[in-house]
């Protein structure tokens, strides 16, 4: 025997062993089926299926692939594993899948598969196979489409041969189980969450509803009640009823007043836990029971403040002159909503001596005390209930020494001041932010009001302003120093502009991206917060002056459209934008004469998560043509969050600039302008007037004529948020 033969029987020898020794993997790797009367014996993978991380059981009889296609029992994925309802006819082959508001139907052999009657073609048809070992025939169906039709989550890992499914959020409401992908929102009220576990805020037919129970009665104090058997629906406050139906867009306020619902009161149930309710648009019931709403778009979170906490006023304003010198003759306390603060007005017969006003505060017994000597109590003793954030009650009442006394009780701590003006005495408590301290915090002169601060955004060479009337350079170059508690910020410079005669503070930013910045109210200084623009701001929206640089667009009289828009929608329209209290946030696609692409202005919408997009451009023509029409794209006219469209954007302009300025009403057109179809928001683009008619020109290059343009636009931005 050579060593090539004791070679060869040492090889042999050593296969033999393996296969005693390892028997099970080598019939593991194959799997003996019969199907399309063939008996084969299938060696591809073998695979398993879990449903939201836990494993669906198979009874052995695992998915196999066939033409690239994974192919599962029906019954044991569909049926068992996801509690949808299946019914098949052995005799016509026709399996019918029936679940979350969709009805599915396969046909053994065929590759046609219908989803609610919509035809769709399958790469493999639904087969029945015989698993020889474990003696069952499973009807194997591709399971990817029809859990997919189903609005189930797919992903498949090759590597362990395993499908992933996740449950879909699916809802019923109109007697029809419907499968929900929109956002799942929050909401707040008086600056504390309400719980929305077991239902959030959902977007159903284009309109943000609410669990009315859950949010009015539960969380806001309302008393509710639903009659299931006729479906009206009852909330009621001290001052106000409403009366909605369920499926009817039509409610009543305080037994006579009609409203229009947005959308109609519904039913909802969620599949998952069973749990159900009563579901209404939130704007609308928080406007009617005079509550502040306010909608976070990129959040998905509504607002929702008390306004209106108090209004008392005296019948009569006599008083004997030789015992007082004053007379408290009203007391209002409204939630601002500008500076985001509880203000009380205290109204008095005559101008209050600011030395006649006598303030203390006891933290240890919650008490704060206003004593106004000689004054008289024209509204008789009172308290009044105000469950704020901050406080619980306000005691109106006599004091023993022909004076008047004040009482706020409050939580736990409370930052408060007052002013002086006139008859009126003011009271404001400002809710402390999270982290106890503003970014940057300004003192004000003596004399300046938080209603005659601008700002300026230049947020493309990272910085911005606060402008502050008058020459206030001596004032911060003395020991009024600004403080600055933010690495976001790295400079800042005070500069007096005579031109404009505002002194200019500029805050230089080291931030990568842009940087939003929100002035708020603080005593005697102004504090302001910094960060992403979307966590600063309630409401965004991008303002674009057509054209500019080497594209001026039309041109008459040597007057370009570019400075035209550019005047009105960034000179004149910054004023009201940029205010100190403005309450929206504008951003510009550009602030001079320069060339901006079409794709980028475009594209700025969606950069800074803003809710709306504006276009101002100035129309020509060869004829007399004259007027203002707006345009809007039919392929971006899907309504937002606010239940707002492109077109009713369109419209809520028009209707709006047209008596502002006096030009010819035109009309809301549809035409497929760049920065209105490519956009991600409600988009719209302006033809103020005609630059070839000397009327709508005289108009539009006029100053008052402009200005009143712009602010006709951001009124109608601001109706539209608020």
């Amino acid at each position: 025997m050579n060593k090539y033969t004791k070679y060869f029987k040492y090889l042999l020898l050593c296969f033999l062993l393996l296969v005693i020794i390892f028997p099970a993997s080598a019939k593991a790797a194959s799997l003996k089926i019969k199907y399309n009367n063939k008996t084969v014996f299938y060696k591809g993978k073998q695979v398993t299926c879990n449903l939201d991380g836990k494993k669906i059981k198979m009874n052995s009889t695992k998915g196999i692939i066939l033409n690239g296609t994974i192919m599962m029992s029906y019954k044991d994925i569909i049926k068992t594993g996801l509690g949808i309802s299946c019914s098949y006819d052995s005799d016509s082959g026709e399996l019918t899948v029936s679940g979350n508001g969709k009805t599915i139907v396969l046909t053994l052999g065929s590759k046609n598969m219908y989803v609610n009657d919509v035809k769709k073609k399958l790469k493999q048809a639904p087969v029945n196979v015989r698993y020889v070992k474990k003696k069952k025939t499973k009807l194997l169906v591709p399971v990817k489409d029809v859990v997919k039709a189903l609005g189930y989550t797919y992903s498949y890992n090759k590597n362990t041969a395993t499908v992933s499914l996740t449950s879909p959020y699916v809802i019923k409401y109109s007697d029809e189980w419907h499968i929900y992908k929109k956002y799942k929102g929050t909401a707040t009220y008086n600056g504390l969450g309400i719980n929305l576990d077991d239902m959030p805020l959902l977007s159903i037919n284009g309109c943000t509803m609410g669990p009315v129970k859950l949010i009015f009665q539960d969380n806001m104090g309302l008393t509710y009640d639903y009659n299931q058997d006729t479906g009206v629906i009852t909330l009621q406050s001290t001052q106000h009823k409403l009366v909605m139906y369920i499926n009817n867009n039509t409610a009543i306020l305080d037994d006579n007043i009609g409203i229009s619902l947005k959308s109609a009161p519904l039913a909802v149930q969620r599949k998952d836990t069973g749990y159900s309710c009563i579901m209404a648009p939130l704007a609308t019931i928080a406007s009617v029971f005079e509550f502040g709403y306010k909608w976070n778009s990129s959040k998905h979170t509504a607002t929702i403040t008390r306004v209106n906490y108090l209004d008392i006023n005296a019948e009569q304003g006599f008083y004997d002159n030789s015992v007082y010198s004053n007379g408290l003759t009203g007391i209002n306390a409204v939630y601002d909503l500008t500076i985001k603060n509880l203000v009380f007005t205290f109204k008095f017969t005559n101008p209050i001596d600011s030395n006649n006003v006598i303030v203390t505060q006891d933290d240890a017994s919650k008490l704060l005390a206003i004593n106004m000597p000689s004054t008289k109590n024209m509204l008789g003793n009172g308290t009044s209930i105000i469950n704020n954030y901050k406080l619980n009650t306000i005691d109106y009442m006599d004091g023993t020494d022909k004076n008047t006394v004040i009482f706020f009780h409050y939580n736990n701590s409370i930052n408060y001041y007052f002013s002086i003006s006139g008859n009126e005495l003011k009271m404001i408590f400002a809710k402390q932010p999270d982290n106890n301290n503003y970014a940057v915090n300004i003192p004000l002169p003596e004399g300046v009001l938080f209603n005659s601060i601008m700002t300026e955004d230049h947020y493309y060479n990272n910085e911005f302003v606060v402008n502050l009337p008058g020459d206030q350079t001596a004032f911060y170059a003395a020991k009024n120093n600004i403080t600055i508690a933010s690495s976001l910020i790295t400079s800042y410079n005070a500069v007096y502009n005579p031109t404009t005669e505002y002194t200019d503070i500029t805050f230089s930013t080291n931030s990568a991206g842009i940087l939003g910045f929100r002035l708020y109210e603080s005593g005697n200084s102004v504090g302001i917060r910094v960060g992403n623009p979307q966590d600063v701001y309630d409401n965004i929206v991008i303002l674009d002056p057509g054209h500019g640089g080497k594209d001026p667009g039309a041109v008459s009289n040597n007057k370009n459209e570019s400075d035209v828009n550019l005047s009105i929608l960034y000179s004149k329209a910054r004023k009201y934008f940029d205010s100190a209290d403005s309450k929206i946030k504008a951003y510009w696609t550009r602030t001079d004469d320069t060339f901006i692409t079409l794709a980028d202005r475009a594209a700025f919408a969606s950069k800074m998560n803003a809710d709306l997009f504006v276009s101002l451009h100035m129309n020509s023509s060869n004829n007399s043509a004259k007027g203002t029409e707006i345009y809007y794209c039919s392929t971006n006219n899907e309504a937002n969050e606010f239940g707002l469209t492109s077109k009713e954007l369109a419209t809520k302009l028009l209707n709006n600039i047209v008596p502002a300025i006096g030009t010819s009403k035109r009309e809301v057109k549809s035409a497929n302008y760049y920065v209105l179809k490519h956009n991600t928001v409600p988009a719209v683009l302006i033809e103020l007037g005609f630059m070839t008619n000397m009327v709508d020109l005289n108009i539009i290059t006029n100053a008052a004529k402009q200005d009143a343009a712009a602010k006709a636009i951001y009124d109608t931005l601001l109706s539209i948020f608020y």
